[in-house]
């Protein structure tokens, strides 16, 4: 067994755990997760959360930053 280690930081860490992710991850495992949770939490949506919704995009935007750079 190869051990994983990470190279996100503590923000990018918690922006997992938003979008439901684990190490490692793709932009494209970013994107879907991303789509999936917002239709879920959109605050446009019956029980939508606005809060949450902007978490799951703010989430979104730095691992896709954090993953365009490292490629």
């Amino acid at each position: 067994n190869t051990k994983h280690t990470s190279i996100l930081n503590s923000e990018e860490q918690k922006a997992l755990t938003n979008l439901e992710l684990v190490e490692p991850i793709t932009i494209k495992q970013v994107n879907n997760a991303y789509y999936r949770l917002s239709k879920i939490h959109h605050p446009d949506k019956s029980g939508g959360d606005s809060s949450r919704f902007n978490a799951i995009k703010r989430s979104r935007d730095l691992l896709i930053q954090k993953l365009s750079k490292a490629a």
